[in-house]
């Protein structure tokens, strides 16, 4: 089974738990399906997992803002 997920787009959910440098680090992250899927340490490198999140993350609430100014005139 794939598993899609659009870490740029603020209406799915995202949730890094924790320090990258901790092992109880988690990111809980909603698939485009609705699912959402749990990944630790075991399956992904933390610390680069962690940048990556921040730099979407950042991307979707720009976008968000600039929606937001669009369509609220």
């Amino acid at each position: 089974m794939l598993d899609v997920v659009n870490l740029a787009d603020s209406t799915h959910r995202v949730e890094l738990v924790g320090s990258p440098d901790q092992p109880t680090w988690r990111l809980l992250i909603e698939a485009v399906d609705g699912r959402v899927l749990e990944l630790g340490p075991q399956q992904v490198d933390p610390p680069e997992m962690h940048r990556i999140v921040k730099y979407y993350r950042a991307i979707a609430e720009r976008e968000k803002i600039a929606r937001e100014r669009r369509f609220n005139r």
